[in-house]
């Protein structure tokens, strides 16, 4: 479907990257029309990173056998993905997962059209607790984060695990897409430590390595490979201090 569309995306984006240049105003809600709808966000250099990898880069690209699979997004942000997903399966169920109160506001009024969807406002984890998650001054950052890089602006918030989510699903789900800035640790950590990690047919995921830690994407893999999944290196990218790896992981044995 997306590759018989490209026109509009290519003119989409043209003009996100015009406002860009004309609109450096952050933290005060804006919207635009997207797909037949107001699309609403905080600033436009942060649409214009969303549109560029969802719609462009067309990072999470997915193909179901299935009309309505089941689709789990873990960081949607202002709900892009979301849309994005939507927009190639109209009849698949979503589930959006965000930390961010102030951004989740958005997630919330970006999908409220979508027939088959539900958002939560959840910070996901492998302990149920309070946390400190560092948003910096920009309350719409996409890199908003439970570590301290950089990001002189804390909240606190409460933190869910993933594993509870799908021990409440009856069915197989068909992808998982994680976003989150380096929790991608302890949510997988949850999902392997629950028996839960081997009933997803795919994931999604935008690995983060900071260079000033410890590596840890030998044994992130390992997770994955012992029981049964194979993985592809869809992109890389390099952002300030860290660096961005999305990778395909999917089954091998059934």
């Amino acid at each position: 479907m997306i590759a018989h569309n490209l026109n509009w995306i290519n003119d989409y984006y043209e003009h996100i990257k015009q406002q860009v240049l004309i609109n450096e105003e952050r933290n005060k809600k804006k919207s635009e029309l997207l797909l037949g709808n107001n699309f609403f966000f905080y600033d436009y250099q942060t649409l214009k990173r969303l549109f560029e990898e969802v719609f462009v880069e067309q990072e999470y690209f997915f193909k179901s056998s299935k009309a309505n699979p089941i689709i789990i997004d873990c960081g949607a942000n202002i709900g892009m993905t979301s849309l994005y997903f939507h927009y190639l399966m109209p009849e698949a169920q979503l589930i959006a997962f965000e930390a961010n109160p102030f951004v989740y506001q958005l997630l919330q009024e970006n999908t409220k059209h979508l027939p088959s969807i539900q958002v939560y406002n959840a910070a996901l984890n492998d302990v149920e607790t309070s946390l400190p998650f560092y948003i910096g001054e920009n309350i719409g950052s996409m890199v908003a984060s439970f570590t301290n890089v950089g990001q002189n602006r804390a909240i606190m918030v409460k933190t869910q695990k993933l594993s509870t989510y799908l021990q409440a699903i009856k069915d197989e789900v068909d992808l998982i897409k994680i976003d989150v800035e380096g929790a991608e640790h302890p949510i997988i950590k949850d999902l392997v430590e629950t028996g839960m990690l081997h009933k997803v047919k795919e994931y999604i995921i935008e690995y983060h390595h900071y260079r000033d830690q410890e590596p840890r994407l030998g044994s992130f893999l390992q997770q994955f490979e012992s029981v049964g999944f194979s993985y592809e290196i869809i992109q890389f990218k390099s952002i300030n201090q860290f660096q961005c790896i999305v990778l395909k992981f999917y089954k091998t044995n059934g």
